[in-house]
């Protein structure tokens, strides 16, 4: 995931930056992990998700975010985070992998706020 943000606007973090799904997984099994996009400030964040591209095309990758889904290389997805409240100024990105190839694969997002 690249994450790209404005000069000193609003700082966001991803917990954890980079996510790998290691171990053995199996053909046609799905797969699931989560990432949170996290604001340290205030104010409101806006951020958009988009799936850049993925090494396999037999890879299978569902983004889940705030009851949104992206599937297909080039959607996107945005959204708001907004709250003052501590507990809420993060949101879970769901990513879920299934291939039906045995093969080391990798997919691209990019996230913009």
């Amino acid at each position: 995931m690249n994450l790209k943000g404005q000069g000193n606007s609003c700082q966001v973090f991803l917990e954890p930056p980079l996510l790998f799904f290691e171990g053995d997984m199996f053909i046609n099994q799905t797969y699931t992990k989560s990432v949170k996009l996290r604001k340290d400030y205030d104010g409101i964040v806006y951020y958009k998700l988009r799936m850049e591209g993925k090494s396999s095309e037999s890879l299978k990758v569902d983004l889940r975010t705030q009851g949104f889904q992206i599937t297909s290389i080039g959607s996107d997805l945005g959204g708001i985070i907004e709250s003052k409240i501590a507990s809420d100024k993060e949101i879970d990105i769901e990513i879920t992998l299934s291939s039906t190839e045995c093969c080391e694969s990798t997919a691209f997002f990019y996230i913009e706020v």
